[in-house]
């Protein structure tokens, strides 16, 4: 595969997967001192990494597909 066609997808999607993580780390942290808008604020900052890392998903199967569709034989 050539590795060009999905290369800005995957590094959206990774960057989305660790803002999640972050996010939810800082959820948890938040439950445990009882700060209701710092949960607040963790649940939409993973809210917000989850949309992203969908929609890198959907650009990736969308990259891939116009490729085949090219006729670029090294696409999948």
């Amino acid at each position: 595969m050539d590795q060009g066609i999905i290369k800005q997808p995957l590094r959206l999607g990774a960057v989305a997967f660790l803002v999640a993580v972050l996010g939810a780390a800082l959820g948890f942290f938040a439950h445990s001192v009882e700060l209701r808008w710092l949960a607040l604020a963790a649940f939409w900052l993973v809210a917000i990494a989850v949309v992203c890392g969908f929609a890198a998903i959907a650009w990736g199967w969308w990259r891939v597909g116009s490729a085949q569709k090219g006729g670029d034989k090294n696409a999948i």
